[in-house]
């Protein structure tokens, strides 16, 4: 079989305790698009509920991606149409530091400089949460997931850009991607992934957004945003277009990505360039 220098770093990762073309053969009879939900998961087989949390869809590509959605499962990937493994979920134990200093509520003046220079109003702030480190002269940003739970904390000062993240707790257990969720919730199928978390709580006022804290996309990455959504638009700074498409070609058997080429930062965007995704969007 030939496979490119992608598939074949998966392949050598594979979990050799599952047979995955045998475990999805019930599923092969999927056609290009269509997806079959509520089924049980034939990796963890639904608990001693037998729940079905389980969702396979085939892709343009002839592969299928699999995902479940059950807390003690959450088994994720995607397969080539003979069954060999195309995405890996990795094990981590790196450990990582934890914030500690003094936080206080920002003042006038702090909200003033977000309204000016980026178009953020005083209520989007501090819904987000931010909040002065006088210590270092910076903003604390927390980090939530999709669900809600708390991640960790960005700690950004724009007076040089400087820019520290920080896990929730040593081991860092969740993916650090800051979501936040738009008007329709996650009910509505799409997200738009940015860079950073300006873009996205902007972005936030209409469609469901998530901030990559970067432009970097790696195994969980993906996986998550595969499971909270089916169609992502990819906006990053004007500057990562080609990084965009390069995210687009390399998960594209998980992810259904459009690249919205960007003129302009996101942050800077006005409401009306937000809302309307489609007319500057290209199908990758």
């Amino acid at each position: 079989m030939n496979m490119n220098p992608v598939q074949m770093m998966y392949w050598m990762t594979l979990d050799m305790r599952f047979d995955y073309a045998e475990l999805l053969e019930p599923w092969n009879n999927l056609g290009l698009g269509e997806t079959a939900s509520g089924q049980v998961c034939p990796f963890c087989g639904g608990g001693d509920h037998r729940e079905k949390s389980f969702s396979v869809t085939r892709k343009d590509s002839g592969s299928l991606v699999f995902i479940c959605h059950r807390n003690k499962c959450q088994k994720a990937g995607a397969v080539s149409p003979t069954g060999v493994p195309l995405v890996q979920v990795y094990a981590k134990t790196k450990e990582h530091k934890v914030f500690e200093d003094s936080t206080c509520f920002l003042d006038e003046g702090q909200y003033k400089f977000f309204e000016e220079a980026y178009g953020l109003k005083s209520e989007e702030i501090t819904k987000a949460g931010f909040l002065w480190v006088p210590a270092r002269n910076a903003v604390l940003q927390p980090v939530y997931g999709p669900d809600d739970t708390f991640r960790g904390q960005v700690v950004r000062r724009y007076s040089d850009k400087k820019i520290n993240t920080y896990k929730a707790d040593k081991h860092g257990r969740y993916p650090m991607l800051a979501w936040y969720k738009g008007p329709k919730g996650f009910d509505d199928n799409h997200v738009v992934v940015v860079e950073d978390q300006l873009s996205a709580i902007k972005f936030s006022r209409f469609h469901n957004s998530v901030a990559l804290l970067g432009t970097a996309l790696n195994n969980d990455f993906a996986l998550e945003i595969m499971r909270w959504s089916k169609k992502q638009y990819f906006a990053l700074d004007k500057d990562a277009t080609t990084k965009s498409l390069a995210i687009a070609e390399r998960w594209k058997a998980l992810l259904d990505v459009v690249v919205i080429p960007c003129n302009r930062d996101p942050k800077y965007w006005e409401s009306c360039q937000l809302e309307k995704l489609s007319e500057k969007a290209t199908p990758f």
